[in-house]
């Protein structure tokens, strides 16, 4: 049918439509994923919000925060970018386990599950640094915030980093997390960890909703006609 062609219904038809619609397979589907992609959502959002704090102490109208007399100023600096990385990795786990939650619900007994299960497997919990993002989280929300400091080169190269030596002594590392640990230098680049972490993150889920759009499709198809059956329609609000 053309878009531009209407479909011959009643008011009534119309609103009856809608709730059939609402009740379709595909539907209800479209509305879980939308349910995931505001986690998704929440945890960009944060991602934004430090990286654009480790941009802004690279710009040279920074410079005076690293003068004798603005202590306070860049200790203030630093305590945002401390609330924005406790809130960077809280947003992280959150997805993290909405994704388990909705993997499951939605995909329960199917070969889906398995090869989802699978990827969860290969990219995050035998990846160093991913489990070392995730306890960080529990080590941030059960025991202390992490210390975290801005370097400037002689170059004007400024950078912010997190102490590991400082976390190194917490007994909540799991064994994959401690790899991590052990590996890194006293301090580390914060915005390293969190780019890396966040291109790991973002390549898993644009293959998980790439997955979900194949294994829906016949049911997206079906919704769909009825859909566009109701755009077309004469009461619909183009």
């Amino acid at each position: 049918m053309n878009d531009s062609q209407n479909t011959s219904l009643t008011f009534q038809e119309y609103l009856d439509g809608i709730e059939e619609l609402k009740k379709t397979e595909g539907w209800i589907v479209a509305r879980k994923m939308e349910q995931l992609g505001r986690s998704y959502y929440i945890f960009k959002a944060n991602y934004d919000e430090l990286a654009e704090s480790i941009w802004q102490i690279k710009l040279p109208s920074s410079l005076p925060l690293w003068g004798d007399d603005s202590v306070k100023e860049m200790e203030q600096f630093l305590n945002e970018v401390t609330r924005q990385l406790h809130n960077f990795v809280a947003a992280a786990k959150t997805l993290v386990d909405h994704t388990r939650i909705v993997a499951r619900e939605m995909y329960e007994g199917t070969e889906l599950l398995n090869e989802i299960e699978s990827e969860i497997a290969c990219r995050f919990v035998r990846n160093p640094f991913v489990q070392f993002v995730h306890k960080l989280r529990d080590y941030i929300l059960h025991r202390n915030l992490p210390l975290t400091s801005a370097k400037l080169t002689s170059v004007l190269n400024a950078s912010l980093l997190i102490n590991i030596k400082e976390l190194s002594d917490w007994k909540g590392w799991n064994e994959v997390s401690r790899k991590f640990i052990e590996s890194a230098n006293d301090e580390e680049s914060i915005e390293d960890i969190i780019n890396a972490y966040f291109d790991a993150i973002f390549a898993f889920h644009d293959w998980f909703h790439q997955k979900q759009l194949e294994f829906h499709k016949e049911t997206f198809m079906e919704a769909e006609k009825l859909r566009l059956r109701l755009v077309n329609s004469s009461w619909h609000i183009k």
